[in-house]
């Protein structure tokens, strides 16, 4: 990914290329909690799901679940809407837009259902092949457009002083897309939400389509915790509800991943985020908003389904 600003001359920004961690660099901690969230995940039944979609979908959600929801903020989140505002961006009606977007969500909530069973396999299958066709299948469901690895260059909007960001060459799509493959297939066996976060932040470092990257990487992050027997394909996680509440939280760190290739922070994120739609879905509300440290009560509700 490269930052460009107007009238200067293009400064790469890490590299194109973002590389999954290796193993020995999670913690251990994180390991087991991300081992707890896949066996909560699949003790959850079809109307557990539904109760937490919806609950997220109200408004009320992120009142009754404040200090959780807050974990999900970045130290720099106020900063980061500050600039937003100052550029002119309504982020109130950008956060509701996140949440409302319901036909957008119905063909990214259905998009797994409407994939043959065989081409979600190939997502976590040894062949770049098979993960690419998985993907292409994924992105034509989530969009309702026929789907193709784009050919031309793909850029974000420009901030106030001009810079943007322009993704990798369309020419290197294909094999960055190979890597991600191996990457994926490289974390399923560590684990199937490791995994998942791996394709989705790799799908977005790529920008492999020229549009629909977004839902593609999430309905992708959904696929592959039914791929590797999480969940049921019935079964959908609303990551955009979260992300929508998060106040750019996801998206800081992603770009700690691209800038300074550090995955912890965005991890920690994905771990903290299913915790609440677990937490939801479980009816745990009252811990969230008890006078006591996150952490340990977080470590406590995984613990009582571990």
């Amino acid at each position: 990914m490269i930052l460009r600003k107007a009238g200067m001359v293009p400064r790469a920004i890490g590299g194109n290329v973002v590389l999954a961690p290796d193993a020995e660099s999670i913690p251990e901690a994180m390991l087991l909690k991300m081992s707890s969230l896949c066996a909560l995940m699949r003790s959850l039944d079809s109307a557990q799901f539904e109760v937490a979609i919806a609950a997220l979908e109200a408004p009320a959600a992120a009142l009754n679940l404040a200090a959780a929801i807050a974990r999900l903020h970045h130290p720099l989140s106020e900063a980061f809407i500050r600039k937003q505002l100052a550029e002119g961006r309504d982020i109130e009606q950008a956060t509701r837009l996140g949440i409302a977007q319901s036909a957008r969500l119905m063909l990214e909530a259905t998009s797994l259902i409407r994939t043959e069973e065989s081409r979600l396999v190939g997502l976590v299958s040894n062949d770049p092949a098979s993960f690419k066709s998985a993907l292409l299948t994924i992105a034509t469901s989530s969009t309702g457009q026929v789907a193709a690895f784009r050919n031309g260059p793909v850029t974000l909007g420009a901030d106030a002083n001009g810079a943007y960001w322009a993704f990798p060459k369309a020419s290197e799509v294909s094999a960055l897309i190979s890597q991600t493959a191996q990457a994926v297939y490289n974390a399923s066996k560590i684990s199937p939400l490791y995994a998942a976060i791996v394709a989705l932040v790799m799908i977005n470092c790529i920008h492999p389509f020229t549009d629909g990257n977004g839902r593609t990487s999430r309905a992708t992050f959904n696929g592959l915790l039914v791929a590797n027997g999480v969940m049921r394909r019935e079964h959908f996680i609303p990551l955009k509800f979260l992300f929508a509440l998060s106040k750019y939280g996801f998206e800081i760190r992603l770009r700690q991943v691209i800038i300074q290739k550090d995955w912890q922070p965005v991890i920690e994120y994905f771990c903290q985020a299913l915790t609440v739609f677990c937490a939801i879905a479980d009816g745990v509300t009252v811990p969230f908003r008890v006078s006591a440290t996150p952490d340990r009560l977080e470590d406590q509700y995984l613990l009582r389904h571990s």
